[in-house]
């Protein structure tokens, strides 16, 4: 009897000892949190299930809206490790707050401004002139007061001459997508978005390209937050510069800096 009751204690130990270890091996690791502008949906949604796929145990969570709205959640203290910007600006506003790690910020991507219209708009307008000349109703961009495809569209409006004319019918989004989405709905007759949203759209038409002469430089800066401490977070940077991942954003429409094709 006292044999069998030892035998079946070290029995019960090991059972108690191999279910701590199932239950610590079940714990999730903490997902590695991306914050990134609307503009990055498509591509960076594929990049981080390649990434996972890729990456035992990786798990990427992503939030995307304005950039200005996420610099903000981050000054705040919402819970960021990796920050990918659609302009140089609200970068510099975290790194100026000291929210940016030192030394991992890089220059990822670059785009370019298109005039959109419905996919079966009339409206012949081929040229920053037939703006002017061409009767329509609203025109949609981000807000120009934070969002930084906004921002760039004000430049160029303003560097051409129009912005004077035309403000009074442009209509403000909440994002790049958003204004994408009004043209698409029929809610504005043109809008100011990324080539890079455009291409990927199925509802509207490219009608030409503002000059890059006429705003900024459209930069794509990314970098660590200084509140991160996932140990993933540096890899997944470095995967973003990545041979892969810069096929599968050149193929979205992006242009590509520092490339190594």
């Amino acid at each position: 009897m006292f044999y069998f009751s030892k035998h079946l204690s070290r029995i019960l130990t090991l059972l108690t000892i191999a279910s701590s270890l199932a239950c610590g091996g079940s714990k999730t690791a903490p997902p590695l949190r991306v914050f990134a502008a609307a503009s990055l949906i498509t591509p960076l949604s594929q990049l981080a299930e390649e990434f996972k796929q890729e990456t035992p145990r990786a798990a990427v969570q992503l939030t995307f809206a304005a950039s200005s709205m996420l610099a903000k959640q981050i000054e705040h203290g919402a819970a960021a490790d990796i920050y990918f910007s659609a302009n140089l600006l609200w970068m510099d506003y975290l790194q100026d707050k000291g929210l940016i790690k030192k030394g991992s910020r890089v220059n990822v991507l670059g785009n370019s401004l298109v005039v959109v219209a419905p996919l079966g708009s009339n409206l012949p307008i081929l040229s920053t002139a037939d703006l002017l000349d061409v009767p329509f109703d609203r025109l949609a961009l981000g807000d120009w007061r934070h969002v930084p495809a906004g921002i760039y569209a004000k430049q160029a409006l303003e560097s051409l001459g129009l912005w004077h004319a035309l403000q009074r019918k442009c209509l403000a989004a909440l994002n790049v997508r958003a204004a994408l989405a009004y043209v698409e709905r029929g809610q504005a007759d043109l809008g100011i978005v990324y080539r890079s949203d455009a291409a990927l759209s199925h509802g509207v038409k490219i009608l030409f390209q503002l000059p890059d002469s006429s705003h900024a430089a459209i930069i794509y800066p990314a970098a660590l937050t200084l509140g991160s401490t996932h140990p993933q977070a540096p890899e997944f940077l470095r995967y973003l510069q990545s041979q892969r991942s810069w096929h599968i954003l050149k193929r979205d429409g992006f242009q590509l800096i520092n490339s190594r094709e």
